[in-house]
């Protein structure tokens, strides 16, 4: 990741952390491993294929084993958006776009919106 990028995970309690990174100690919420999994996966595929993987199927080929669903049964999304993507659950009331949905941001500081804008 370079300093022009930004990946943020987004949860009902808050924002968990800025880049790729999560130390053995701090509490997961539930549900975002797998979204942390997907995002993690999409940045390999980034940094072995020159691109971001165009869908979670992609991801899948490339992995093999790629969560499809969080801990809640809902399925998981995978958007490209520019240089950047987005991965997202409906959490656990299995409504999506409201604050309990787990989700995971890769924007590109070129593009003209951040993440806090979005939050």
């Amino acid at each position: 990741m370079n300093a022009k990028q930004i990946l943020v995970m987004i949860t009902a309690g808050g924002v968990l952390f800025g880049g790729c990174h999560q130390h053995a100690d701090q509490p997961t919420d539930p549900g975002v491993e797998e979204i942390m999994q997907v995002s993690s996966l999409a940045l390999m595929y980034r940094r072995e294929n020159g691109r971001l993987p165009e869908s979670l199927a992609e991801i899948t080929e490339f992995n093999g084993e790629t969560a499809q669903q969080d801990m809640w049964g809902n399925e998981i999304i995978y958007k490209v958006d520019g240089n950047g993507f987005s991965v997202r659950s409906a959490g656990p009331d299995k409504i999506f776009g409201n604050d309990d949905d787990p989700r995971a941001e890769l924007k590109d500081s070129q593009d003209s919106s951040t993440a806090s804008e979005r939050s």
